[in-house]
């Protein structure tokens, strides 16, 4: 998955003449938040259960 987000992003980021390789690196730390939570992430939910259910538009942001 990183891999292909940090092929896609620096191609983007290149044809915007933005940095690719700052890009590429900051894919590769897209997903540290979810380390700490995972299950608030729908990926790792299983189906029928959202804890954001539970809480405050604005906490679940």
């Amino acid at each position: 998955h990183s891999i292909n987000v940090a092929n896609l992003a620096e191609a983007a980021a290149g044809a915007i003449g933005a940095n690719p390789l700052l890009t590429r690196v900051g894919v590769y730390y897209h997903d540290v938040g979810k380390i700490v939570r995972p299950h608030y992430f729908i990926e790792n939910q299983p189906s029928g259960r959202n804890p954001h259910d539970r809480l405050k538009p604005a906490t679940s942001a």
